[in-house]
């Protein structure tokens, strides 16, 4: 690791547009090497874990806008299940996610990228080391998930917890909240015109709910889980 400490900076240099790229594709990759012996492997700009029948997640959005690469970028910690295709397979945002500042408290959630990044990535990997990785050793089960499950706050679209909870019942065969998830999305599905073969594969895990066929469920899963480990090329407990 560096000599320099973050901590002891006083000047921090601003980055050419043209820099801001390359600096935040190393700015990653620094972090995901110093995290790689916690077990986690970086995909995209996600860094994620396998635990169970969950994956624990770091996402370092670097993103930007719509009018292009920002020098800023923000941290996500999530936590999804290994079935959650809507995440993983056609990507769409987090589920179980919570800004870094509401772990951290003293950590904002927004950060600049600047010619400084190499010691801010050593800096920001052991914070995420020290309160992060404890965080995510609370959860590492859908068993837990549900044991804590008012963190996570079904309704909540910042969170979009509604898919954690819901696999996570169905990976545990309970049906506390799971039929009016089903239901919810259903709903969504229709009013937005979502394509046939999405909307009938809500139907069906909707009848196997009401018809209490566990089996079916189960099935629906492995395919489900299948289609994520084949996609993220992760190889999960119990493979």
């Amino acid at each position: 690791m560096s000599q320099l400490k973050w901590e002891e900076l006083k000047v921090y240099r601003p980055l050419p547009k043209e820099s801001l790229k390359p600096a935040f594709k190393d700015f990653t990759a620094i972090i995901a090497e110093n995290l790689l012996p916690y077990g986690f492997k970086k995909v995209g700009r996600r860094l994620i874990r396998p635990s169970k029948d969950l994956l624990q997640v770091i996402h370092i959005d670097t993103r930007g806008s719509w009018m292009g690469t920002s020098e800023s970028f923000k941290t996500e910690i999530g936590l999804a299940t290994v079935y959650d295709t809507d995440c993983f397979v056609k990507n769409y945002e987090l589920t179980g996610s919570k800004k870094i500042e509401h772990i951290i408290p003293s950590l904002k959630n927004y950060h600049r990228i600047t010619q400084e990044y190499k010691v801010f990535a050593e800096f920001y990997t052991q914070t995420l080391i020290e309160h992060i990785l404890p965080y995510f050793s609370r959860y590492s089960s859908s068993t837990d998930v549900l044991t804590n499950r008012t963190h996570f706050k079904v309704g909540e679209v910042s969170g979009r917890d509604e898919n954690l909870i819901l696999f996570c019942e169905l990976a545990q065969h309970m049906n506390q909240e799971a039929s009016a998830i089903v239901s919810r999305k259903l709903v969504l599905a229709r009013n937005l015109s979502c394509s046939d073969v999405a909307i009938q594969e809500l139907e069906r895990i909707n009848q196997y709910l009401h018809a209490n066929q566990w089996d079916q469920i189960d099935q629906v899963l492995l395919d489900y889980k299948s289609q994520v480990v084949k996609k993220l090329k992760l190889k999960t407990q119990g493979d």
